[in-house]
Order: C-alpha cells, then structure tokens, then sequence
C-alpha cells in the first residue's frame, strides 16, 4: 500500500507479506546403513509422513519520505526519510548441539536520515543513518557439535576398532586400567552425554560392518549467532556535465556478536568437566598404536578453544569487520566528434584495516583465548579500475 499526501510532499509505504515453511526429516534409521549385499538401505532416507516443523512468519515493512516545501535558492530540495523493515528467512531444518530446533532467522532493520538536492538534481547527498538485529543467524565455527562427534567418533572409530576389535588389547590394557570390560568402557562414554543428544548419533557399537560399530549424526546441525550491527551511509551522486557523472559513497559499519554458539559451548564444557571426573579426559586417543595424545587435548583444542574463543568475542565490537568503507566512480560519455560512442571510467575503493587474528591468552579456566586488546590488524586497502567502452546504433 502506497500513499500521498499534501500534494505528494510526503510518501507512505506499507507493506505485510506471509510465508509458510514446511520441513521434513528422515525417520531416525542410520543412512549409512547397508543391507545384506552391501547396498545402503533405502530406508535409511525415508522421511517422515508429518512436518518436523511448520512455520509461519509475517513481515512488515514501513516507510515514509517527506519533501519539504521549501523555497530555497539554486534549484535545493531538502526530504527526509524512516523506514523500517523485517525480514525473515526459511532455513529449513536445523539443530542445534543439544539436538533441539533452531528457529530460523529473523532480522529487523531501521534506517533514517535525509537527502539534500541542488542545481535541479543534478547533484544530490543522502545521508543515512541505520539500525540493524538480526537473530539465529548460521556460523560456521570449530566445535559446533559440542564435542560429541569427537566422543563418537573416538570411542568407535578409535577403541572399539583399533583397541578392542584389530588392536588385540582388552578394555583395561586400552584404558589404563579404568575400565575392566568393554561395555563398562561403552557405558562410561555414553554417560558423558545427555541422553537425547546421544540418541541422535544412533550409535552402535555391535554393527556387523567391517569395523563392528555405526553411527550417525544429529540431522542439521547448525551453530548460530546474533548480532547488532550500526553504521552511516553517504551517498553523493552527480551529474557535472550532460556527459559527465561522479558517485561517491563513504559507510561505516560496527557490529556486535551475541549467543554464539551457546549450546555448544554449554555441552562441550558439561562434557569436559564428566570427563575430568571420571578420568576418561586422561585416556590416549588410539591406544593400540601407542598414541600420546589425549581425550582431552582433542576434545580442548578441537571444541572448546574455538567456542570458548567466540564466547571470548560477545558484547564487544568486532575487529574483524573493515569499519569504513569509501568508492569513487566517474564515467564520461563522449557525443560528437572523432570519439562519438566512446565513453572511458574509473574507480578507487577503499577499505579500511582489519584484524586478522589475535595473540592467546589463558582464561580463568585454564583455555586459550584470544587476547582482544591487542589484535594483529592487516593494513588498510585501496583499489582502483579504468575502462573504456564504445556503443552506436544498429539501424
């Protein structure tokens, strides 16, 4: 719905839109498992005859411009302008490390300011100011299974392979004595993760594939985020002459992190401390093999160094994110003589420093973290482009 009104001065937008999504998911049986003459079993990939979810979301988006009847000398105008918008995206199905649904992503954006016109228009500035909230957002961040594939994949592709089934050594030669029989060792590493989760990798221990255990994953597992983000826009647009334009836009934009990954964090840090207790963070990796590393130097340095590095990041204001931004383009277009149809251009981008990585520093729970006072910044950018281009008439 558009309006007008006092003679056109001031024009209203408004605007609702309705999406349904609609998603599906497989039944739960493994989709890597094969039937007796080796084929993978197609039942593995039935999805189910109900919805998973059904989301419906309305959007509205909201804008008025003003002109203001001014009388001001050479040919000015002056109008401002509010807008604001939602917006929302169908992401199908996705989990988080605790196996429960992630909604899917929704934003608000708010953006207001002014435009200034002289000569008749033929040059003009805007200058906008914006708003920006976005939730639920996908990351792609290290550890984003809280730590449990590693668990999985670790006490089935390393002990239940390597140690009990190829390795020839019994539970209490692979585990250093803690366990004295497999299914006590079986037992010990299903009960560092939270019953609903660990029903989601379907794992089998006593599998009659080749390596003798399965397993499979959480359906859709995403990490995500949210963040605010807040900048300025400056828009000049001229044209000098009937054959010569220049645009010019400057912006700067700071943006703010907030509930990353927190599922993730919170279970691989529950995992860690179950393993603590109960000595398994201490059990090396593949003990058949004579393997020095340790549960738990993976499980750290592989989930909850990068999640607890991201968590390090919330609430402060991203370096990792060029803060101002600059362009210069110019064309002109020649009409008459020897170069009539050719028109030549150019263009200089800037952008401004950005850190690239961080020194490391020990949190008070004994993890690496970034240290984010003293960032390792790369230097600031500057680009340029020329071209010529030649158009005439067909007929």
């Amino acid at each position: 719905w558009q309006s007008y009104f006092l003679n056109g001065n001031v024009v209203g937008l408004l605007g609702w839109r309705r999406d349904e999504a609609k998603n599906f998911e497989r039944v739960g049986i493994n989709p890597t498992q094969r039937l007796p003459n080796g084929e993978l079993d197609p039942a593995g990939f039935a999805l189910r005859s109900d919805p998973s979810t059904i989301v419906e979301e309305d959007t509205l988006t909201k804008s008025v411009v003003a002109h203001l009847p001014l009388d001001l000398p050479g040919g000015t105008e002056i109008s401002v302008h509010y807008n604001e918008s939602e917006n929302f995206e169908p992401a199908g199905i996705r989990r988080d490390a605790k196996n429960q649904l992630i909604a899917n992503p929704v934003g608000e954006t708010k953006d207001y300011g002014f435009t200034l016109s002289f000569l008749d228009r033929r040059l003009s500035a805007r200058f906008n100011w914006f708003e920006t909230v976005n939730n639920f957002a996908t990351t792609s961040i290290g550890g984003s299974s809280g730590g449990v594939a590693y668990i999985v994949n670790t006490s089935t592709g390393f002990y239940r392979r390597d140690a009990d089934l190829r390795g020839g050594l019994t539970a209490a030669e692979a585990t250093e004595g803690l366990f004295d029989t497999w299914p006590a060792f079986y037992n010990a590493v299903e009960a560092l993760v939270p019953p609903d989760v660990w029903a989601a990798y379907e794992v089998d221990y006593n599998a009659s594939n080749i390596d003798g255990f399965s397993s499979s994953g959480i359906q859709g597992l995403t990490a995500t985020q949210d963040f605010q983000s807040e900048g300025f826009e400056l828009e000049v647009t001229g044209a000098i002459t009937d054959n010569w334009n220049v645009f010019f836009n400057l912006s700067e934009q700071e943006t703010v992190l907030s509930n990353v990954a927190t599922p993730a964090f919170e279970l691989v840090n529950d995992i860690v401390a179950k393993a603590t207790a109960n000595g398994m963070i201490n059990l090396t990796q593949s003990p058949s093999v004579g393997s020095t590393i340790t549960w738990g130097q993976q499980l750290i340095n592989n989930n909850l160094v990068p999640l607890a590095g991201a968590k390090t990041k919330e609430g402060t204001v991203s370096a990792e994110q060029r803060k101002w931004r600059a362009n210069l383009t110019t064309t002109y277009n020649f009409d008459d003589g020897v170069l009539k149809g050719v028109g030549v251009g150019g263009a200089l981008r800037w952008q401004d420093k950005i850190a690239t990585g961080y020194p490391l520093s020990i949190n008070s729970d004994g993890v690496q973290v970034p240290d984010l006072s003293r960032p390792f910044f790369g230097s600031d950018q500057i680009n340029g482009d020329a071209w010529v281009n030649y158009s005439r008439p067909l007929m």
